[in-house]
């Protein structure tokens, strides 16, 4: 009968930790996605959550509780180059959609209790990339929850509330299965396809264009890796029709 009871147990601890892994991977080359497991509770003034949403070293934004006068919660942005929108449960548009109103620093979470979305906006040049942050508030106890969130690597992408993964039959972004993006012998970064490269652009994960060709006119293109530091770098490949097809690739 021991033996049996244990190795039930280790059978549930097992089915358990699968659980939690398939958590953390449901995701794609180009969308980052993190469920909290457990979720993270916050309640007094000595507890926060900072979060790199876009994962390149800088910290984006803070969930945390203040007392002046009593406890409440607030959350800030931490970088100029990160901006917030609330919105409520029926927006059912993207996050590109011109309905939101972006803020930046910090905010007293004033709403009532309920189920809430974060809509998070962070700038590089002329181009935005957005994400999502899943967030519970209570009161009796006064809490904040902070559950999942979400961020696409595609610049300008109109990613929705919610989504974790491309679909890469959205027009023109991954349109076609006939590009390959790989290194070279010498480490340079080459792209075949069927269809005519007008452009190629080599990007790090913190949004600086590290290398770039224009008017290549060409099924295949080839850029130079020399200086460049290794890293994980985002290759955006535009056709003459005006598709893109963007890949993530380590140097």
């Amino acid at each position: 009968m021991k033996l049996k009871f244990l190795i039930i147990t280790i059978i549930t601890i097992m089915s358990l930790s699968l659980k939690a892994q398939t958590l953390q991977t449901l995701n794609d080359t180009n969308v980052i996605f993190h469920d909290y497991v457990p979720d993270v509770v916050l309640s007094t003034p000595s507890d926060t959550l900072k979060i790199d949403i876009n994962q390149d070293g800088l910290l984006d934004i803070q969930f945390y509780f203040h007392y002046y006068p009593f406890t409440s919660p607030y959350f800030k942005t931490l970088n100029s180059n990160c901006k917030y929108a609330s919105f409520p449960p029926t927006h059912d548009d993207s996050l590109t959609s011109s309905t939101l109103y972006w803020w930046s620093g910090d905010d007293e979470w004033t709403v009532s209790p309920g189920d809430y979305r974060l809509g998070i906006k962070i700038l590089d040049g002329t181009n935005n990339y957005y994400g999502w942050i899943h967030i519970l508030k209570t009161i009796n106890p006064n809490t904040m929850t902070i559950d999942k969130y979400a961020f696409c690597k595609i610049a300008n992408y109109p990613f929705l509330y919610g989504q974790t993964t491309i679909s890469t039959n959205m027009p023109n972004i991954n349109i076609t299965d006939s590009t390959n993006v790989y290194l070279g012998n010498s480490g340079n970064v080459i792209v075949e396809s069927g269809k005519l490269i007008k452009s190629l652009t080599l990007t790090s994960t913190t949004g600086v264009v590290v290398a770039s060709q224009n008017n290549i006119n060409s099924y295949s293109a080839n850029i130079s890796t020399a200086g460049i530091v290794h890293g994980t770098y985002i290759v955006q490949v535009q056709f003459t029709d005006l598709s893109i097809y963007t890949k993530q690739i380590v140097m």
